[in-house]
């Protein structure tokens, strides 16, 4: 979303860069990511990744943009914009939830040189797990296009290029290197069957970060939608960029058109998938990046215990101010002993199932583990690891294992974290690391391709 107006030699190659990974990420990651099943014998082949994107990808791209439309709001800080895309032929379109969940009063433009304005249009259907609607104009304004949506399934490896408006410099084209899901709202979603996310790759300049519109949709060279854009994931060596994909919405849009509904808005959020908290000032001021410096805690702390006494409940607030304690950590600002107390006031999310239960036993055991308490961190970790392995516990485990110079156990654990998360550039440091004190040079060096294949793929330019 984006806050603006409409305008209109083999020993240099594993030379260890260890110093650059955050030692308690890993909780932090857990909030926001997950995976499938783990075989820790096997790394992923990043390097069957073309370097360069297919021909004709951002020529074809560029010819879409008219089937772009703006969506905007007021914010405290000007006007939030996303965008969405027309599909199909009676003025139908599909773009992200959160906008019909808000009670300020949206605004509708063509995504064209006039920034042509729209009526308001109905919502026909919701696609919570996928936050996504289907919405339906009065007509297709003049002038307008529509996108495909992808019947198949967009494999690892695969190129895109994201649709951004004219106003946009460049395209953004980058390849997905994972399919994955998210957990992060495992008390309002079904843990069982979280959503589904891809993570491709690009840098974090202004040009991308510029181009980059929450509900962008993520093109094939086809010219087919593969996946609505999401959000950044900031993190200190790269930023994630994660994408919904939408592989299968065709058929579940021609359900919902012919059962004929429309939706009164603003929508209920807890009807749909959202914590209300969500959807407060106090919680997006709140939206601290983890690599920022220079963060006021003492705001974050009081915008905290404001959202608590308003939503004692609430499951992201809990998280956000155990976060934030996580954050003082990391710049030596709190005590490890308040940490510790924190987190176990969070066994109460521990509740019917696994994820839950090894949620809370990730935030104990990084909070023991900054405590100095490293025997029982390691036994919270490896019961969360045994219960959950999509947790990222392994994240943990790992760097507490190379800390102790338990070099075959930190191996081990960095494997499973990169299957995990096989796009963290700094796991791969890690393990380059950890191989090259177990004298495994041959592998260091093989990993240490990947560390810079990586790093060019997440290179702003």
């Amino acid at each position: 979303m984006k806050n603006t107006k409409i305008p209109h030699d083999s020993c240099a190659k594993t030379k260890s860069r260890m110093k650059r990974t955050a030692p308690a990420l890993t909780v932090i990651l857990l909030a926001v990511l997950g995976a499938s099943a783990i075989n820790a014998q096997e790394l992923p082949d990043l390097t069957s990744i073309s370097k360069k994107a297919p021909d004709g990808l951002r020529e074809k791209t560029q010819t879409k943009r008219s089937a772009l439309f703006y969506i905007a709001r007021p914010t405290q800080n000007g006007v939030a914009v996303e965008v969405g895309f027309f599909f199909g032929e009676k003025g139908l379109a599909v773009c992200h939830l959160r906008p019909f969940c808000r009670k300020e009063e949206l605004k509708f433009h063509l995504a064209d040189k006039h920034k042509t304005p729209l009526k308001a249009p109905t919502v026909v259907a919701t696609f919570p797990k996928e936050e996504l609607a289907l919405i339906k104009f009065a007509d297709k304004p003049k002038g307008a296009t529509s996108l495909s949506i992808s019947t198949e399934a967009t494999p690892v490896g695969s190129w895109i290029a994201v649709l951004s408006p004219e106003v946009a410099s460049d395209l953004v084209l980058g390849p997905i290197l994972s399919h994955r899901t998210t957990a992060i709202n495992y008390e309002m979603k079904n843990p069982e069957a979280p959503a589904k996310q891809f993570s491709f790759a690009t840098g974090r300049g202004p040009r991308q970060n510029a181009a980059l519109f929450r509900g962008a949709p993520l093109l094939n060279l086809r010219g087919e939608v593969v996946a609505l854009y999401h959000s950044p994931l900031p993190l200190p060596i790269q930023t994630f960029r994660l994408a919904t994909p939408t592989q299968g919405l065709s058929d579940r849009i021609a359900g919902a058109v012919k059962k004929g509904e429309r939706l009164d808005t603003p929508l209920r959020a807890e009807d749909h998938g959202f914590d209300p908290v969500e959807f407060t000032d106090e919680w997006q001021e709140l939206q601290i990046p983890l690599h920022k410096r220079n963060i006021d805690f003492a705001k974050a702390d009081q915008l905290v215990r404001d959202l608590v006494e308003k939503f004692p409940n609430s499951f992201l607030v809990q998280q956000k101010q155990f976060t934030i304690e996580n954050m003082k950590l990391r710049s030596s600002s709190a005590n490890p002993t308040k940490f510790v107390e924190l987190a176990k006031g969070l066994k109460h999310l521990a509740k019917d199932h696994a994820a839950a239960e090894a949620f809370y036993l990730v935030c104990l055991g990084d909070a023991l583990f900054a405590a100095g308490k490293i025997e029982e961190a390691t036994a919270a970790l490896k019961k969360a690891d045994k219960l959950y392995p999509a947790g990222g516990s392994a994240g943990t485990l790992a760097h507490m294992y190379a800390k102790k110079g338990n070099w075959e156990q930190a191996e081990y654990y960095y494997r499973r974290i990169i299957l995990l998360t096989p796009e963290r550039i700094a796991f791969w440091d890690d393990l380059q690391t950890v191989l090259i004190s177990r004298g495994k040079m041959k592998e260091a060096d093989e990993v240490s391709d990947r560390v810079f294949l990586l790093e060019d793929f997440y290179r702003s330019r």
